[in-house]
């Protein structure tokens, strides 16, 4: 249960870090190419899912 518990924790932490740092390259590619080009778009969208794939992590962990 101890292992279960700890690879949960170690899975949560990786998406909490694959969110913060697609998030800060939406943020790096908007200042560059503005809010509504294509490559800010696509990232946002990348954004979107890390999100979802997180939140349906915890409700399904719950």
């Amino acid at each position: 249960m101890q292992k279960e518990l700890e690879l949960m924790e170690k899975k949560e932490y990786v998406l909490q870090r694959k969110i913060s740092e697609k998030r800060k390259e939406m943020v790096k590619t908007a200042n560059l190419y503005g809010l509504s080009d294509v490559k800010t778009v696509q990232e946002s969208q990348e954004l979107d899912l890390l999100i979802n794939k997180y939140f349906l992590y915890k409700n399904n962990s719950m």
